[in-house]
């Protein structure tokens, strides 16, 4: 039968033992603050009376059990999440960013909250995740779009934990597809590629910069030399093979680093920076270069663009000559993954055309700029 307890010490003083039915009504037990005594005592006498219920064949005890459910609130719901879910990850980016969207909920809906009630919750005739919507309406559909999408996993997994039985958040309850803006995406012309490979008050150092991302079409972090809170990704000489023209890296998701074969140009950009003593090819994090190395590049150019912007170009490039798939492998993106995944893995000898040819376009859009 259930029971009760009081410990002489500590935050949580009452431990109420009893046995759970979500768990096969294996023994589990509840903890609760010196100043929840009444709340302890209450949870004690309800778990008595469904024991009593399950002893006699009675199903009363589910009606009890699903009240419990329907009114666990927000902050409960985020502490077992916290405490069950959350607490296994290990990329920090993911932690960062489900708790990040915690906190943009709890701007719109009080903690103690029921979540069972966040539907229902009105404001001048405006209901439920509109509430939220309305509330980051300054900020991108897609971004808004997002935060809902990790915060219905952390509902769904409350749900599947039969800690509620209720769907807090619904496919009815995000921007749809008609109701999104175009992503746009920045189209380079060959007058903007001249400028940014030659233009004559850029220094070496930021042309060297601007073309090995370009013609690897890598994603930023993966160069980076220093990584916060991800040491184990950062980007060293010992990860560039001169001789095989390789260089191995982490991609985004990566559990392992993968080997990408990469053109002459840039083999020959990291020998140059290695003889020059640099302590490795890129020795900063992503906010000093976002900081202090991109913005000259666009202010002398007189093009805004982004890191992003050059793994695009990388894209631009390659796309008219070998298609949507060879595009799509020269930056390594999902299409890659697949093949590698699934197939036999994309070769070094493809890696070497696709390379060439992007070499080749580059080459050639910054003739056709000067003609």
């Amino acid at each position: 039968m259930a029971s009760i307890y009081q410990k002489p010490t500590g935050k949580k003083r009452f431990v109420v033992s009893f046995r759970n039915p979500s768990k096969n009504w294996a023994w589990d037990k509840v903890t609760f603050a010196k100043e929840e005594k009444l709340q302890a005592e209450h949870a004690l006498a309800q778990f008595q009376h469904m024991e009593n219920c399950l002893k006699i064949g009675s199903d009363d005890w589910k009606k009890i059990f699903t009240v419990a459910k329907q009114e666990k609130t927000l902050e409960e719901i985020v502490k077992a999440y916290t405490k069950n879910f959350l607490v296994n990850k290990t990329n920090y980016s993911t932690i960062k960013r489900r708790n990040t969207c915690i906190g943009r909920m709890y701007q719109v809906f009080d903690k103690t909250t029921i979540a069972a009630n966040v539907r229902n919750t009105k404001r001048n005739d405006t209901l439920g995740w509109q509430l939220f919507k309305d509330h980051y309406s300054h900020l991108s559909r897609h971004t808004v779009n997002g935060y809902l999408t990790e915060l219905r996993h952390m509902f769904e997994w409350a749900k599947e934990m039969e800690l509620i039985d209720c769907t807090v958040i619904n496919k009815h309850d995000f921007y749809t597809k008609d109701e999104l803006p175009d992503i746009q995406k920045k189209v380079w012309t060959n007058e903007e590629v001249f400028s940014l490979l030659h233009h004559p008050n850029l220094t070496e150092y930021q042309k060297e910069f601007v073309t090995i991302y370009v013609l690897t079409g890598l994603r930023v972090v993966e160069f980076l030399g220093k990584q916060f809170h991800f040491e184990y990704r950062e980007f060293e000489w010992k990860h560039i093979d001169f001789d095989n023209h390789t260089v191995a890296i982490y991609v985004k998701r990566g559990k392992s680093r993968v080997f990408r074969r990469v053109h002459q140009d840039v083999i020959d950009v990291f020998k140059k920076w290695k003889s020059q003593g640099f302590k490795r090819p890129l020795d900063f994090n992503y906010k000093y270069l976002n900081d202090n190395i991109l913005p000259p590049i666009c202010m002398t150019t007189g093009i805004k663009f982004t890191m992003h912007d050059l793994r695009r170009l990388n894209a631009q490039l390659a796309r008219p000559a070998l298609g949507l798939d060879g595009a799509a492998k020269s930056i390594g993106d999902k299409t890659l993954a697949v093949v590698e995944r699934h197939y036999a893995g994309i070769s070094f000898a493809e890696m070497d055309r696709i390379n060439d040819v992007v070499k080749e376009q580059l080459t050639t859009v910054t003739e056709t700029a000067t003609a």
